[in-house]
Protein backbone atom coordinates (compact mmCIF):
# COMPACT_ATOMS: atom_id res chain seq x y z
CA UNK A 1 0.00 0.00 0.00
CA UNK A 2 1.28 3.57 0.35
CA UNK A 3 3.16 5.06 2.96
CA UNK A 4 2.27 6.80 6.05
CA UNK A 5 3.43 10.33 4.75
CA UNK A 6 1.41 9.52 1.18
CA UNK A 7 -2.09 11.53 2.73
CA UNK A 8 0.16 14.50 3.97
CA UNK A 9 2.21 14.88 1.14
CA UNK A 10 -0.88 14.37 -1.32
CA UNK A 11 -2.54 17.06 1.51
CA UNK A 12 0.04 19.81 0.40
CA UNK A 13 0.26 19.29 -3.33
CA UNK A 14 -3.65 20.11 -3.38
CA UNK A 15 -3.09 22.76 -0.83
CA UNK A 16 -0.17 24.35 -3.14
CA UNK A 17 -2.27 23.73 -6.60
CA UNK A 18 -5.04 25.56 -4.87
CA UNK A 19 -3.64 28.12 -3.45
CA UNK A 20 -1.85 28.94 -7.07
CA UNK A 21 -5.11 28.80 -8.83
CA UNK A 22 -7.06 30.89 -6.49
CA UNK A 23 -4.31 33.51 -6.85
CA UNK A 24 -3.61 33.36 -10.09
CA UNK A 25 -7.52 33.75 -10.72
CA UNK A 26 -7.94 36.65 -8.53
CA UNK A 27 -5.25 38.49 -9.52
CA UNK A 28 -6.51 38.43 -13.50
CA UNK A 29 -10.22 39.54 -12.16
CA UNK A 30 -7.94 42.05 -10.08
CA UNK A 31 -5.99 43.39 -13.33
CA UNK A 32 -9.47 43.63 -15.22
CA UNK A 33 -10.23 46.02 -12.59
CA UNK A 34 -7.82 47.58 -12.24
CA UNK A 35 -7.27 48.50 -16.38
CA UNK A 36 -10.75 49.55 -16.74
CA UNK A 37 -9.52 52.86 -14.83
CA UNK A 38 -6.15 52.99 -15.05
CA UNK A 39 -4.62 52.19 -18.20
CA UNK A 40 -0.86 51.68 -17.54
CA UNK A 41 -0.13 47.99 -17.63
CA UNK A 42 4.05 48.37 -17.37
CA UNK A 43 3.38 50.55 -13.84
CA UNK A 44 0.65 47.78 -12.76
CA UNK A 45 3.29 45.31 -13.62
CA UNK A 46 5.82 46.47 -12.36
CA UNK A 47 4.03 47.19 -8.65
CA UNK A 48 3.31 43.36 -8.68
CA UNK A 49 6.53 42.10 -9.30
CA UNK A 50 7.94 44.78 -6.41
CA UNK A 51 4.94 43.41 -4.09
CA UNK A 52 5.81 40.03 -4.76
CA UNK A 53 9.48 40.56 -3.86
CA UNK A 54 8.76 41.88 -0.95
CA UNK A 55 6.27 39.26 0.44
CA UNK A 56 8.89 36.36 -0.50
CA UNK A 57 11.41 38.50 1.01
CA UNK A 58 9.22 38.55 4.11
CA UNK A 59 8.25 34.80 3.98
CA UNK A 60 11.34 33.51 3.58
CA UNK A 61 12.82 35.55 6.61
CA UNK A 62 9.62 34.21 8.57
CA UNK A 63 9.94 30.96 7.60
CA UNK A 64 13.50 30.72 9.76
CA UNK A 65 11.07 31.57 12.67
CA UNK A 66 7.38 30.12 12.03
CA UNK A 67 7.32 26.69 10.21
CA UNK A 68 4.07 27.23 8.69
CA UNK A 69 6.19 29.73 6.78
CA UNK A 70 8.89 27.82 5.47
CA UNK A 71 7.61 27.08 1.91
CA UNK A 72 9.86 30.08 0.65
CA UNK A 73 13.39 30.13 1.51
CA UNK A 74 15.36 32.74 2.66
CA UNK A 75 16.17 35.39 0.18
CA UNK A 76 20.01 35.93 -0.57
CA UNK A 77 21.39 38.01 -3.63
CA UNK A 78 24.47 36.76 -6.09
CA UNK A 79 25.71 39.52 -7.82
CA UNK A 80 27.19 36.90 -10.26
CA UNK A 81 23.83 35.17 -10.65
CA UNK A 82 22.18 38.50 -11.07
CA UNK A 83 24.37 39.87 -13.76
CA UNK A 84 24.00 36.05 -15.67
CA UNK A 85 20.89 36.55 -15.91
CA UNK A 86 20.19 40.03 -16.57
CA UNK A 87 18.61 41.52 -20.03
CA UNK A 88 21.62 41.91 -22.44
CA UNK A 89 21.56 45.75 -22.43
CA UNK A 90 22.13 45.96 -19.04
CA UNK A 91 24.44 43.00 -18.95
CA UNK A 92 28.08 44.17 -20.29
CA UNK A 93 29.12 40.81 -19.86
CA UNK A 94 27.61 39.77 -22.89
CA UNK A 95 29.50 39.80 -26.59
CA UNK A 96 28.84 41.64 -29.61
CA UNK A 97 27.64 39.25 -32.01
CA UNK A 98 29.52 41.10 -34.79
CA UNK A 99 33.03 41.00 -34.03
CA UNK A 100 32.76 38.81 -31.23
CA UNK A 101 34.22 41.00 -28.18
CA UNK A 102 32.96 41.77 -25.22
CA UNK A 103 30.36 44.96 -25.32
CA UNK A 104 33.07 47.22 -22.69
CA UNK A 105 36.15 46.18 -24.49
CA UNK A 106 38.13 48.59 -27.05
CA UNK A 107 37.48 48.06 -30.99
Amino acid sequence: MHGKGSGAQARKVVLAVSFYFLTSLSLTFMNKCIFRQFPFPLFVTAFQLVIAWIMLWVFGWAGQHWKPLAFAPPAEFNPSVAAAVSPAPLNPRVTNKASGTPRDAKA
